[in-house]
């Protein structure tokens, strides 16, 4: 029913079809492109690639579909070498109108063989107004981020055979790899530098200054009664040599005896 409308409009006004374009593997990235309704399917494969920024170096097809987005008539761009049920339809010979059969025709296009990058292709709306500051056809809305054909996103590991496909690079663009890699690494974001504080050292004996202070009375064999102020029993013989004068010769409790007298007491003195 909708082919004969186009047909009536081939004769008369010029019609807008507007096509989006899904990504199969997430229907969340589509492309929306406009063509005219006389122009071929060969203008609606180019549509598609410059949508989604890919290349047109391969095989490409579409295939007439339904609403459950099965494969029927092939429409390819050209007779490749393989069992047809039916033989195909050119994209460069087929107008656009020829195949619309439903308000929300629908299509699947493939594009190289090898990958077999799929799209899912939906009418989506008709227009009798042309913009003249459109060439079509023309993409008028994104949305999603597009796969990338070769993988050029990712420089690492496999993919940079896919870079190596798309460029035709040999084996003597190795210099290229490794700077490449080298520019990828670099522009990775570091970890963070963790540097441990330093714990605060404990010297074995406390200051003086905040030891408690007695007067002490030291008997030595030599030297007499001696006294002086030394800190409480924190104290290490290597203080009370300095502060009190021992010999060094006296290092055992055996030589020396003190007793402690709280200043200003009545056994102490002042």
């Amino acid at each position: 029913m909708v082919y004969f409308i186009f047909e009536s409009l081939n004769r008369t006004i010029m019609a807008v079809l507007k096509f989006r374009i899904y990504f199969e593997e997430d229907d969340s990235v589509y492309r929306d492109v406009v063509v005219k309704h006389n122009q071929h399917f060969l203008q609606l494969h180019q549509g598609i690639l410059k949508a989604y920024e890919f290349d047109n170096k391969h095989q490409a097809t579409f295939f007439r579909s339904n609403d459950h987005w099965q494969r029927g008539r092939e429409i390819s761009l050209e007779k490749y070498d393989k069992d047809y049920k039916v033989a195909p339809l050119i994209m460069a010979e087929t107008p656009i109108s020829s195949e619309i059969r439903d308000p929300n025709q629908k299509f699947v296009y493939q594009y190289d063989f090898v990958k077999n990058w799929t799209f899912l292709v939906e009418l989506i709306h008709v227009s009798k107004e042309e913009n003249s500051k459109l060439e079509y056809p023309a993409l008028i809305k994104s949305e999603g981020i597009a796969p990338s054909q070769y993988g050029t996103r990712g420089l690492i590991g496999d993919k940079l055979a896919e870079v190596e496909e798309k460029y035709d690079l040999g084996r003597g663009a190795e210099g290229l790899w490794l700077e490449m890699k080298a520019a990828t690494w670099v522009n990775q974001k570091k970890p963070a530098i963790r540097v441990k504080k330093k714990k605060p050292v404990r010297t074995k004996n406390p200051p003086l200054n905040n030891v408690p202070q007695y007067r002490n009375y030291y008997h030595g064999p030599d030297s007499g009664w001696k006294n002086g102020i030394i800190p409480g029993r924190s104290a290490s013989f290597q203080h009370l040599h300095h502060i009190c004068g021992f010999p060094a010769m006296f290092s055992g409790t055996e030589h020396w005896r003190s007793k402690t007298v709280i200043p200003g007491t009545a056994s102490g003195k002042a």
